[in-house]
């Protein structure tokens, strides 16, 4: 497993950023001689005009799809991309396209994404068209990258060991030419990357300009890459592997089909001043998130696909999650918070209201704690229908009203230990008042009369505050909070 160095640009203050944290960071200074993104070009489907150096932010469902394909548009040479999932019909056209150009393409593919053994049919069928489009460039400069197991592939090595570095290369960034990166919580498929107008994931994406962030995230991709403890490695003159050849996906109209979101509200792709941002990689960035975290002294909104109150300690007993307890702590400071997390119903027929899902217990217990202790802090359950999309797949956070987080990495302890992740933390107060807008819009749509703690187990686990006098004593009675990903 490969370990995070700290990484420093030129010129930025050491006060800034606190030794021994496993992160990469850089300081941006912006200037008059900087421009920022063409919005109207983005508007048109124009690639973009001048640099991004003030960087731009884009929200899923609604634009966040026009944000990434502008930005691989604008690759004069060179386009690197570490995807965990990806079915998006424009987006496999646009790769395809790059892959036949003069272009250097590298593509980094999770091949064994959560919960399956492999790819979903619509991932298959990406993987196979990509690999076909590079057979046909005869570019020597490109590649895919296919991360897995190979014990699935050798005959030789023992079947019981687990190649893997990681549980999941779960990431999902963008290097276009030596300058711009793209990163998302959000995968490159039909509901995390959705036609605008069409009902999709609730994701944050961000684009930016910085040489010494394009090159430090590069090194991560090249180390991931550049190994054969987990990779295969295919170039335009080699098989297609043979788990994708062999693969017998199903049919495309098997598969979930989307809809039109009608008259909901939309928000637009803005560009925004960034003073300050930082590189945070997974596995081992639990310091880095929770130091984030800290430092929001008024404000802190969290939204999230999943973020359990249960964490496991290296004797394997339960404990209460460190995001969890950050979240107690900042409270018990005076920071107002605010919690709103996925409603895990969306992915289960099982209605039944006295089966708790995860989320819900995790947001009774916050509610449970802050009505307790007194804490200015309120968490709910997302409203997926009266916001208008299929589900939050975001791990966003927004501190402060001038700090956000974008990011892959979930909720969960295998996530923020194991996985192989990135997030951007940045300064940026026009990037915190677009996504605090968004934040309050599928707030105030998930009412807390219904969401509060609106299971019966929950509400039994929850009758009395003699447990919340030992903060982790219900999270860890609560039940089973296991969420892999």
């Amino acid at each position: 497993m490969i370990g995070m160095k700290l990484f420093r640009s030129k010129g930025s203050n050491p006060s800034l950023h606190n030794r021994g944290r496993f992160l990469i960071c850089f300081a941006l200074a912006l200037s008059s001689g900087f421009t920022t993104l063409s919005t109207s070009a983005l508007a048109e489907g124009k690639p973009f005009s001048g640099g991004v150096r003030g960087g731009a932010i884009a929200v899923g469902p609604d634009r966040n799809l026009d944000l990434f394909m502008d930005a691989l548009n604008r690759a004069q040479d060179r386009i690197w991309i570490n995807i965990y999932q990806i079915d998006q019909e424009p987006v496999i056209r646009l790769l395809e396209r790059k892959l036949q150009s003069n272009l250097e393409v590298k593509i980094l593919l999770e091949t064994e994404p959560c919960c399956t053994a492999n790819l979903a049919n619509a991932g298959f069928r990406a993987a196979l068209r990509l690999s076909q489009a590079l057979q046909r460039s005869r570019n020597p400069r490109s590649r895919i990258f296919f991360m897995r197991n190979l014990n699935k592939e050798s005959p030789i090595l023992p079947k019981p060991a687990n190649t893997r570095r990681y549980p999941f290369n779960h990431a999902k960034y963008a290097l276009i030419d030596t300058q711009t990166v793209w990163m998302a919580s959000e995968n490159l498929t039909t509901s995390g990357h959705a036609i605008p107008g069409q009902t999709g994931n609730r994701g944050w994406d961000v684009v930016l300009d910085d040489p010494n962030l394009s090159r430090q995230l590069g090194s991560v991709f090249i180390g991931d890459s550049n190994t054969r403890q987990d990779i295969i490695t295919m170039g335009p003159s080699d098989p297609i592997p043979a788990f994708i050849v062999n693969a017998r996906p199903g049919r495309e109209e098997d598969e979930e089909q989307v809809t039109s979101r009608g008259g909901l509200r939309s928000f637009p792709i803005i560009s925004v001043n960034i003073t300050d941002a930082e590189l945070i990689a997974a596995p081992n960035a639990v310091d880095p998130v929770v130091n984030w975290m800290r430092r929001s002294s008024r404000t802190l909104d969290l939204q999230f696909m999943s973020l359990p109150t249960k964490w496991t300690a290296p004797d394997k007993t339960p404990i209460l999650s460190r995001m969890v307890a950050t979240l107690l702590e900042r409270a018990a400071a005076g920071t107002r918070i605010r919690v709103l997390l996925n409603d895990d119903r969306v992915w289960d027929s099982n209605t039944n209201l006295l089966v708790a899902k995860k989320n819900e217990l995790t947001v009774a217990y916050l509610n449970r704690q802050a009505a307790c202790r007194r804490l200015n802090l309120e968490a709910r359950v997302i409203d997926a229908q009266s916001t208008g999309i299929t589900y939050i797949h975001n791990k966003g956070m927004i501190g402060d009203n001038a700090r956000v987080l974008v990011s892959s990495i979930n909720g969960t302890q295998n996530s923020i230990e194991a996985n192989r992740e990135t997030a951007l933390a940045l300064d940026t107060r026009e990037g915190a008042a677009l996504l605090s807008d968004v934040f309050n819009w599928d707030w105030s749509r998930s009412p807390a009369a219904e969401r509060d703690i609106r299971t019966q187990a929950a509400r039994d686990a929850n009758q009395n505050c003699e447990a919340v006098r030992t903060p982790f004593a219900w999270a860890v009675d609560a039940g089973p909070q296991l969420f892999l990903q």
